[in-house]
């Protein structure tokens, strides 16, 4: 999460209000069975499970950056598309899953 989706990390600024709470609550209840199960997945780039909760870390990142998102968290998203990228670009075109570590003969 903190490589593919570091945006994800600033929602933690939503701490006021009942709503930021009911928000809080509900991604610890869905994300407890996904991180009880010890599954990462088998074909895709990032923790796809996070999914799940995304919407409401979207909400919480609404809360947070109410009038105008940080610089900061600006390169944040820039920083986990580009990330996010190179994994699909590794991948699906450079096909490294199949012959190994990157740069390997």
């Amino acid at each position: 999460i903190a490589l593919a989706a570091p945006i994800y990390l600033f929602a933690i600024r939503a701490r006021t209000g009942r709503l930021a709470a009911v928000a809080w609550l509900a991604v610890v209840l869905v994300m407890l069975p996904n991180l009880a199960h010890g599954s990462w997945g088998f074909w895709q780039f990032g923790y796809r499970f996070i999914l799940d909760a995304a919407h409401v870390l979207l909400l919480l990142l609404g809360i947070a950056y109410r009038d105008r998102i940080g610089t900061i968290a600006q390169a944040a998203v820039v920083f986990g598309a580009a990330v996010t990228g190179y994994g699909l670009w590794a991948m699906e075109i450079a096909d490294f899953v199949d012959r190994g570590l990157p740069f390997a003969p």
